[in-house]
């Protein structure tokens, strides 16, 4: 039986460190989210930037289970944004982003849809 390469999982990250994550064949070094297939930008460079832009852009999936990459860090969310999320029925799973790259490759290797945003410091 021969060998095929996987092209499927354009969104697999590769490797993450301080300051960057791989993903595919690109290298980001700014905060993105990742949804099925796709890498998109997100504008918060830190924790403390979440802001009601930046939840809108996440929400816009409409996605089921959100994994929150605080950063270098784990942040915990305050009470604000977890009832947003509480109140939409979005499961909203937080931790630093070096573990939501872990927990994200656990999930999509199962099979299971989640959308990932990562604080890239």
């Amino acid at each position: 039986m021969g060998l095929q390469e996987d092209t499927s999982s354009q969104s697999l990250i590769k490797s993450y460190s301080d300051g960057e994550c791989r993903v595919g064949n690109q290298t980001y070094t700014e905060s993105i989210v990742l949804h099925n297939e796709s890498v998109s930008p997100w504008a918060p460079h830190h924790f403390d930037q979440i802001d009601n832009d930046a939840i809108e852009q996440l929400l816009a999936h409409e996605p089921e289970l959100v994994l929150l990459g605080t950063g270098k860090q784990h942040h915990i969310p305050n009470t604000q944004l977890l009832s947003i999320f509480n109140e939409l029925g979005i499961a909203l799973e937080h931790m630093n982003s070096k573990a939501a790259c872990r927990t994200h490759l656990a999930l999509t290797s199962e099979g299971r849809s989640c959308l990932t945003a990562l604080i890239i410091e």
